[in-house]
């Protein structure tokens, strides 16, 4: 076995992983209308459970339902949706994983817009995919605080072992509120960074009362938002100490901005691995609570030096554990050699999704499909010839 720190327990808050390995929250369009997770989540998310992941963080899960976020969006939609989850959290601890949701109001890129609603956001602007947001009005804000509150602990019934809260690149509701790029307003949220921070502040304030103090937050930031009107790794590295005064109990560092860097979000293999490792690394060093870095880590090698390092205390993975639910596993058996690796091509995970379709992997067929295509063992044993030296003949 593999001595690496990165195979070692982590602790955050309550929540005990058994090592420090992330999967990352990615919306690949396998959502039900009934916001539940549906069979096909389930054992595509189980299978990276027996994988060997520390920690699940599941899609974006709208704290209004009447809110969608892609399409069909995860949430809670009264009692038996928590009953279902509850069985689903059940069978993500019997594989050995913790898990988590990420929290979020889609705000800006909710597509109420198609419903003739405008999204809402800090300011006015348009967002990514080209419709006019509305300004939301100090009024309405103590509501969506308590949407928050509320959906958070609904998790907590549900079985999940903490929340994470999307404040990452300029994106979603508490990201346009945090971004300069984004938040013009003039009143107490708008203008310095502790105003524009104000109500990520409130809700998480509103989360720990809710749920108790030692209910776990995880949250997700751009450790640099990549743009000169853009947040700084300096403001971040300001703003960390008072995050966790109010309870956050970890942070997830990613990078850019939806909108004029969205290649540091979703490094395609054009960027060098661990984009967003240097903010990262700058952050651990001002927090007390431990610092997870997302964004084109791919080996886990890699992932092993900067844990090892104290760079970071942990990794997440995302479309490495597409191309490879086992990656965590043969990484800490130190079977580096089985690991089918991610490409960094972003055709099946991203590509398909820009044309509508479920997110899919070139690597690996099966991803999205584990229901389908299970590995059973044949009763009778054969031999079989491979013809051919193509890339499929020699993946066979």
């Amino acid at each position: 076995m593999n001595n690496s720190k990165l195979f070692q327990p982590l602790t955050i808050s309550t929540m005990k992983l058994r090592n420090a390995t992330f999967m990352a929250p990615m919306s690949l369009g396998y959502e039900s209308s009934d916001g539940c997770v549906n069979e096909r989540m389930q054992a595509y998310w189980l299978e990276r459970a027996r994988g060997g992941v520390g920690c699940i963080i599941l899609d974006a899960l709208s704290v209004d339902p009447s809110v969608p976020y892609l399409g069909n969006t995860l949430c809670f939609r009264g009692e038996e949706a928590i009953a279902s989850y509850k069985a689903f959290t059940d069978k993500v601890h019997e594989a050995g994983a913790c898990i988590i949701p990420q929290i979020t109001h889609p705000g800006p890129e909710s597509i109420s817009a198609f419903m003739g609603i405008p999204p809402v956001a800090s300011s006015v602007y348009v967002n990514s995919m080209g419709q006019k947001t509305r300004a939301l009005a100090i009024e309405e804000l103590p509501n969506i605080i308590k949407q928050y509150a509320q959906t958070s602990l609904q998790a907590k019934q549900a079985g999940f072992d903490g929340i994470e809260l999307h404040c990452a690149h300029a994106y979603m509701l508490l990201g346009s509120f945090l971004s300069p790029m984004r938040n013009k307003r003039c009143d107490a949220y708008g203008g310095s960074l502790d105003h524009r921070a104000r109500l990520l502040f409130e809700v998480i304030d509103a989360i720990k009362e809710a749920c108790g103090r030692d209910f776990p937050i995880i949250l997700r930031i751009s450790g640099d938002e990549k743009d000169a009107q853009g947040n700084t790794v300096e403001d971040m590295c300001y703003l960390v100490p008072k995050l966790i005064a109010h309870g956050v109990d970890a942070f997830e560092v990613s990078g850019g901005t939806q909108y004029e860097r969205p290649n540091k979000i979703i490094p395609s293999h054009g960027e060098h691995e661990g984009v967003n490792v240097a903010q990262a690394a700058r952050i651990c060093e001002v927090s007390s609570v431990p610092v997870l870095v997302v964004g084109k880590v791919l080996d886990p090698a890699m992932a092993m030096e900067l844990v090892d390092q104290k760079a970071v205390d942990g990794v997440v993975f995302g479309r490495a554990l597409l191309a490879d639910p086992y990656l965590v596993n043969k990484a800490a058996e130190d079977k580096l050699e089985e690991i089918a690796p991610c490409t960094g091509c972003v055709i099946g995970c991203v590509g398909e999704q820009t044309k509508r379709h479920p997110a899919s992997c070139v690597i690996n067929p099966a991803c999205g499909k584990e229901l389908e295509m299970k590995l059973i063992p044949a009763d009778k044993k054969k031999h079989v010839a491979v013809a051919g030296g193509g890339i499929a003949g020699m993946a066979a």
